[in-house]
């Protein structure tokens, strides 16, 4: 009986040191796991392909962001049956965006892209600057991405776009989802 007990005693020290040592291991290798994750290298959100996309009737047939004079530019087309109005006020077309890989960054509303009195300025600040996009006909729009920080080429900025607008008789608001990547 004795002699069993050294067995089943051998048996069990063995198991105990197979799994001190793969347990160490193991544990090793999740803590770099975690910290890859952490600082964003195993982000997929990194590999997908740049994409924008808005509710059903409004399409985003151009987007690009560029590093050098860090503006983000998006082309909408309005296919909705009628024309939507941007009136001063609440109304506007604003992009709330962060840099992927960005430790603890929250979303940030994106301003216009800072040069007085441009075309692009969707975000209808002031009642001099109503925005309006017929029906079948397209706009473009240009935000300052410096507000996220400093841009450079490849990084990748992810964000939601919130359009609110009047159809002439109600205020409407619907939102879309971007992702693009930073050129040169």
């Amino acid at each position: 009986m004795n002699r069993g007990n050294g067995i089943h005693s051998s048996k069990a020290q063995a198991a105990m040191e197979f799994l001190m040592t793969y347990g160490w291991a193991l544990l090793v290798v999740l803590v770099a796991i975690g910290a890859l994750a952490f600082f964003g290298v195993l982000n997929p959100g990194q590999f997908l392909p740049d994409q924008c996309t808005l509710f059903s009737g409004m399409s985003c047939t151009g987007y690009y962001a560029q590093a050098t004079g860090t503006k983000l530019t998006l082309t909408f087309q309005n296919g909705l049956g009628y024309q939507m109005a941007f009136p001063a006020g609440t109304y506007g077309i604003d992009v709330q965006a962060t840099i992927v890989g960005s430790a603890g960054a929250s979303p940030t509303t994106l301003p216009p892209d800072g040069v007085a009195a441009n075309a692009n300025d969707c975000t209808v600040a002031s009642a001099a600057n109503t925005l309006v996009i017929a029906d079948g006909s397209t706009k473009t729009c240009e935000y300052d991405l410096s507000t996220l920080g400093t841009i450079i080429a490849k990084q990748r900025v992810k964000g939601n776009i919130v359009m609110t607008w009047s159809d002439g008789t109600n205020s409407r608001s619907r939102s879309g989802n971007l992702a693009v990547t930073v050129e040169t």
